[in-house]
């Protein structure tokens, strides 16, 4: 569809698009081109698809600008995709025009799928070999090549939206921010090969102990972030001490030996006293972490009184 296109005039009843060929070869998708799954392509096999905010949408996106059920996605089987709003706060819009509740509008490729000012889309159709290398650009976006956890760009992207989140319902978002003590003096005796693999071991210790749904991320260097939201701040400390002592009860294995390793944590929640943002709740959790370096390192530090 070219930008300014009528869509009044191009609904699905009357629009008459080229079948798919090969729906297992070639499938129709949306492409996320913002947002923290900037990157990432939904493909989509026949059937209706919700966009949204909700986590229960067929294809969730995760900001606070678009509605827990913001629109809706057909695919028919003979390839003919179409989308509807579902009378989202924001609207929904295909290369500027907006589409309504009443009438699907077809979708073609390139066409460009706007949820809000900081929400969008483009709908592609891809083979399986194309979705492939689009997925592993993702990931290589997304994710640390070393730890495989998340990087900072993602971290940032998805604190932005959990500190959101917890605002608009009303509950906690608890923070972590984890540094490897004397790390350099790792690399400088037992070369920067060991350091990696001290590296990916603590990251898999850090991971073992979270929930499925927390965020743990690698900030830079030997510094991680973990986001546990919904969490109480006393279950949160418990948990950051936990990882403390999994870290520091066995040294690390590498060609060379065993390194031991121990970490040190900062600590803050939401709810705090001065919390207005998320950068807010990093640059207190960080505090705490030097705090924590200075009493004497191996250490977890927190708000007063838990």
């Amino acid at each position: 569809m070219a930008f300014g296109d009528d869509l009044t005039d191009k609904t699905v009843s009357d629009l008459s698009l080229p079948s798919m060929h090969g729906l297992q070869e070639e499938l129709p998708g949306l492409l996320f081109l913002s947002g923290s799954k900037a990157g990432h392509c939904a493909r989509m096999s026949p059937g209706r698809w919700i966009i949204g905010r909700s986590l229960d949408a067929q294809i969730p996106f995760p900001h606070e600008s678009v509605s827990r059920q913001h629109c809706e996605v057909t695919v028919r089987p003979d390839g003919v995709v179409s989308i509807r709003d579902l009378g989202s706060l924001n609207g929904t819009q295909i290369n500027g025009l907006p589409v309504g509740r009443d009438a699907s509008v077809a979708l073609q490729e390139g066409d460009q799928v706007r949820l809000s000012a900081s929400a969008h889309l483009k709908f592609v159709r891809q083979t399986s070999r194309e979705a492939e290398l689009q997925e592993g650009l993702y990931k290589a976006a997304v994710h640390d090549p070393l730890t495989g956890l998340l990087n900072r760009r993602a971290m940032d992207a998805r604190l932005e939206q959990d500190f959101a989140y917890v605002r608009r319902h009303n509950t906690d978002l608890v923070l972590a921010v984890i540094d490897l003590d004397h790390f350099k003096r790792v690399n400088d005796t037992w070369g920067h090969d060991a350091g990696d693999l001290v590296l990916k071991a603590c990251a898999h210790r850090i991971r073992e102990q979270v929930r499925q749904e927390d965020l743990v991320a690698r900030f830079g260097g030997e510094e991680f972030v973990l986001a546990m939201r919904g969490a109480r701040a006393h279950d949160a400390m418990a948990l950051t001490e936990r990882i403390r002592q999994r870290v520091a009860i066995a040294p690390i294995r590498v060609p060379e030996g065993s390194v031991p390793v121990t970490l040190s944590a900062g600590v803050a929640h939401a709810t705090e006293h001065g919390i207005e943002s998320a950068a807010d709740l990093f640059a207190l959790a960080d505090r705490r972490l030097y705090l924590a370096k200075n009493q004497g390192r191996n250490r977890v530090i927190g708000p007063t009184g838990i």
